[in-house]
């Protein structure tokens, strides 16, 4: 036997310290809730100035919180950063008061004028926010934005003091504090832009953001995740259930389903695939069903001939069978829509404005000179490469083909170009699709006034855009609903847009999801959400 020298003994013994050493690092705590979401939906930045689209809103909603937060089931507004809030006799001043113990994910306290700061980079030409509109009602604001006012004091929000702040509109609104629950509101600390130096900067602050939320970023995103750690400095910290959120993006619904059938995801926040989502595969109790605030439909240019013609429209419109196309799609939990807004509780509800008649829509073609489709031109149908709209562009071209024998051209483009083309009206149909913010259907209908940058139909009347104006100064809230109801039947009999379907949320969750609330914005209480043990 030889001898072991010395020195090899003492390698050896580092060598094991280090591997046990390693196994103590990599050993999870057993007592930590992680909640890991595989979703189709990618999240492209954390910058709330800039970010748009369905994924950043339940991100945001996890790792900012802004002045008040909705109640999870009815959406009522519920305080946030502010623990109170009043609003004047006239409607127009709202004072918010906040937590003195709110603070930002850095440690730092959170203030007062860190809302009027982020509110004063919203409205920044430079920056082109996304959503600059949603900052309009404060006095001023509009006129700041377009460089018609050059001084940010005269915009209607101050700071008074740490812990107060006052914003002044420019006409009451009686929805305005559902539009500062919206992710745009947020306010950003002033140590990321200071990091970087840029006052109108766009980028996405991966992995830099500082926030105020529940939870906050921890790591770059690499290799599809989004990874939330509890944030130890936020005002609730002790109601917030869960360690960790990770969310798995850019996953094939095929690898996605197999994760949440080994039990890698607690939830698959995929679209509905019959052969995915089937009882056979998945316990029925894990499958989920949600209405959501939203509605698809067709666009139609009436600018051009002969989609110029109300009678033309409606007639196509009636021609559409909408749960044939439902059940071609596979669309669970969809359902047909003759009204563009969907029900938002019980002062408003969808209506049945219009029918689907096929020997009406037949008369109504002829009315307009086109008796069974003779000399009807062809119609120019720009679709945009998605599984969803090329099934709609098809079933439609086959639907006015052999009910009003109607030719459809349909022209593939890539997604930009489809924005672009959308936007310059280089189209005779497109589909078109919204999510109302807040339930409130002003939210819907003033997408179709005359100033609307996304009335995309060129659509105009001066009866429907005063309706929503007189809505919009009305303060008596059951008079106002019945404004916008007479504007919604003015724009169906009208009908520059085609409504299918009201859309819902269809996913798998696992059993021990705890918390986890329906709504129609799809938006959660991350704070409220647990995991149990299976």
């Amino acid at each position: 036997m030889y001898p072991v020298s010395l020195k090899f003994r003492w390698l050896v013994a580092l060598l094991l310290c280090l591997i046990f050493i390693g196994c103590g690092k990599e050993e999870p705590k057993k007592d930590r809730k992680v909640l890991i979401i595989c979703t189709d939906i990618d999240v492209t930045s954390l910058n709330p100035h800039i970010a748009s689209g369905l994924g950043a809103p339940n991100v945001f909603n996890a790792i900012f919180e802004g002045l008040v937060v909705p109640d999870p089931e009815t959406y009522r507004p519920l305080p946030g950063v502010a623990d109170r809030w009043s609003v004047s006799e006239n409607g127009k001043v709202y004072e918010f008061h906040l937590r003195d113990n709110a603070r930002w994910s850095n440690g730092d306290l959170l203030n007062a004028e860190d809302f009027v700061i982020s509110v004063k980079r919203a409205l920044s030409s430079k920056l082109s926010h996304p959503n600059v509109e949603m900052f309009f009602p404060l006095k001023n604001a509009e006129k700041f934005y377009r460089r018609q006012v050059r001084n940010f004091n005269e915009v209607g929000i101050h700071s008074f003091g740490k812990h107060t702040l006052r914003i002044e509109l420019e006409n009451p609104l009686n929805a305005f504090i559902y539009v500062v629950m919206e992710p745009c509101w947020y306010p950003l600390n002033d140590a990321v832009y200071e990091s970087i130096n840029r006052f109108n900067d766009r980028s996405d602050f991966f992995p830099n953001i500082i926030s105020n939320g529940p939870f906050m970023v921890v790591n770059k995103r690499t290799d599809n995740n989004v990874v939330l750690e509890k944030n130890p400095y936020y005002w609730d910290y002790e109601t917030t259930k869960l360690d960790e959120i990770k969310f798995i993006v850019g996953f094939s619904i095929e690898r996605s389903f197999n994760m949440f059938r080994n039990g890698s995801v607690d939830i698959c926040m995929y679209n509905p695939q019959s052969a995915y989502y089937s009882s056979d595969l998945i316990d029925e109790e894990c499958i989920k069903s949600e209405i959501r605030l939203g509605c698809f439909y067709l666009i139609l240019n009436t600018k051009n001939k002969p989609l110029d013609d109300k009678n033309v429209r409606m007639a196509l419109s009636m021609a559409i069978r909408r749960k044939t196309l439902l059940d071609l799609m596979s669309m669970t939990g969809d359902s047909a829509a003759y009204s563009l807004i969907p029900t938002l509780g019980p002062d408003y509800k969808a209506s049945m404005m219009f029918s689907e008649e096929q020997a009406r829509a037949r008369e109504l073609l002829a009315i307009a000179g086109y008796k069974d489709g003779e000399n009807f031109p062809k119609i120019r149908f720009i679709c945009n490469n998605s599984r969803r709209q090329d099934m709609v562009c098809s079933f439609v071209k086959n639907e006015l083909k052999d009910i009003l024998n109607v030719d459809v051209d349909i022209e593939y483009v890539r997604r930009d170009d489809f924005m672009s083309m959308r936007k310059e009206g280089d189209f005779d149909i497109c589909c078109g699709d919204w999510y109302g913010d807040y339930p409130d259907p002003e939210k819907f209908l003033k997408l179709f006034t005359e100033k609307s940058q996304q009335n995309y139909s060129k659509w105009h009347s001066d009866e429907y855009d005063g309706l929503l104006k007189m809505a919009y100064y009305m303060r008596d809230d059951k008079e106002r609903l019945r404004l916008l109801k007479n504007a919604e039947q003015l724009l169906m009999s009208d009908m520059p847009v085609i409504p299918l379907y009201f859309e819902s949320s269809f996913y798998l969750m696992k059993k021990r999801v705890k918390g986890w609330d329906s709504n129609l914005l799809d938006l959660r209480q991350w704070k409220l959400i647990d995991v149990e043990e299976e």
